[in-house]
């Protein structure tokens, strides 16, 4: 172990690995040495390398990031050892099939992993050795590099940002359009004598916390931009409503800062100041609430879909009657595909490929009258590959008419109340995982 590493609990069971529960980046020391060889994550489809699957030796630990970005852990730092790393969501035991990487050999023995992370998210690490090879005290090294910005293309109409492009914080890349006739002449944009944003598009923001947060272009290479912030789920603008406008706040580029309310969406304008250059921006979206804000407990394997993740579901805003303001959104799904989202008054589960109806499972229960889907919100994925809608939880689809999956409505109760998406996919479907919201009056 080198000098400076803190040193792992060398836990050997991972059902009991949130005993050693690691936070952020850094040096770890380890040793498998003593350590028995366990029934989970051997028969891991990415962890076969030379002739087997099997990880000896192994010991387990939860590690939470303290950013989102590309971790990398690896081994190379140690000296004398046969390594194999794997890393899995945390929570549980991991059943076969889920791992998110898995490494025998990248620096000669030693081995190398790395995974797309979320800050706050938990992740399940297993140490140990390739079959057969040496085990002992060991170094891990966590690092955290940002992800790379996502290639999206907004709307040159901001009359269709409410549908086709919906985004939630992180970076993008960004390609301008055509110069539009809304959002030219907001008295907040006014600038160097101009308040016109030339060559603009438009794609709406889902804030997924309470607090400030900064859209800005500044880790752009070169252009000049100019960006405005309006309420969203309202259509186009009209002329003084924005939240905030900026041209130039880092050389020529630009940021906006405003208060953001979880759950609530935003209409963003991103353009040159006029007769400025730039076709392209890399816009960085931060907020600084509390962070992915998800109101409901989560439930229900779920499995990959074409994107190689498995989809999933969030609730956000608030789980009071009272403020009717709830959200569901589904994220990690494939791109310009339809999908709607289910209610339940109960948990249940319908194992779906082993019928050949989807590739999911259904983990909505209750009776059939008390399962209903939002029909009149079926929604397109887009190019982000999520969906969201806002629940009016005094007319939620789940009502006893007679007819099952019936469109009724009614108003919900405190108390528990579950909710799933349904999605196509490569011309078939599957589904998310599904949430538990716990509404109180």
């Amino acid at each position: 172990m080198r000098d400076g590493a803190r040193q792992l609990a060398n836990v050997d069971d991972c059902a009991a690995a949130e005993a050693d529960t690691f936070l952020g980046t850094g040096l770890v020391g380890y040793s498998n040495g003593a350590a028995t060889t366990g029934a989970e994550g051997q028969a891991e489809l990415n962890c076969y390398e030379f002739g087997t699957s099997g990880v000896e030796n192994d010991i387990w630990f939860n590690w939470v990031p303290d950013v989102t970005g590309m971790a990398t852990i690896h081994t190379c730092l140690s000296v004398g050892i046969d390594s194999k790393l794997a890393a899995y969501p945390g929570g549980n035991c991991p059943a076969d099939g889920s791992s998110l990487d898995c490494n025998d050999d990248t620096c000669g023995l030693l081995s190398e992993i790395s995974f797309p992370v979320e800050f706050g998210e938990c992740y399940l690490i297993q140490v140990g050795s390739f079959p057969g090879g040496t085990p002992g005290a060991g170094t891990l090294d966590i690092s955290i590099a940002p992800l790379p910005p996502i290639p999206v293309s907004g709307v040159d109409d901001c009359a269709f940002a409410d549908t086709e492009v919906q985004v939630g914080p992180g970076s993008l890349a960004m390609t301008l359009g055509t110069t539009g006739a809304e959002g030219q002449n907001e008295a907040f944009c006014y600038a160097f004598g101009l308040s016109g944003i030339d060559n603009d598009v438009w794609f709406t923001y889902f804030a997924t916390s309470d607090g400030d947060v900064r859209i800005e272009t500044c880790a752009s290479a070169a252009g000049d931009s100019k960006l405005a912030v309006y309420p969203g789920g309202i259509g186009c603008p009209a002329d003084g409503t924005s939240l905030a406008c900026n041209d130039d706040i880092c050389s020529v580029r630009s940021g906006v800062n405003f208060p953001a309310k979880a759950g609530q969406s935003y209409l963003v304008q991103l353009g040159n100041f006029p007769g400025g250059s730039g076709t392209a921006f890399t816009l960085d979206i931060i907020e600084s609430g509390a962070g992915n804000v998800n109101l409901g407990a989560n439930y229900c394997p779920n499995n990959a879909n074409s994107t190689g993740s498995p989809g999933r579901i969030g609730a956000v805003g608030s789980a009071s009657l009272t403020d009717n303001n709830l959200y569901l959104c589904a994220i990690d799904l494939p791109c310009d595909e339809f999908g709607y989202f289910v209610a339940g008054d109960g948990q249940g589960f319908v194992d779906l490929p082993m019928v050949g109806l989807s590739n999911g499972f259904f983990c909505i229960g209750g009776t059939p009258m008390n399962i209903g889907r939002f029909d009149g919100q079926v929604g397109n994925t887009g190019i982000s590959g999520s969906l969201t809608i806002r629940v009016d939880v005094n007319a939620v689809p789940v009502a006893d008419t007679g007819v099952p999956m019936d469109p009724g409505v009614i108003a919900l109760l405190p108390g528990d109340w579950y909710f799933q998406c349904w999605y196509r996919n490569d011309g078939g479907n599957n589904f998310t995982d599904a949430t538990c919201v716990t509404f109180v009056p």
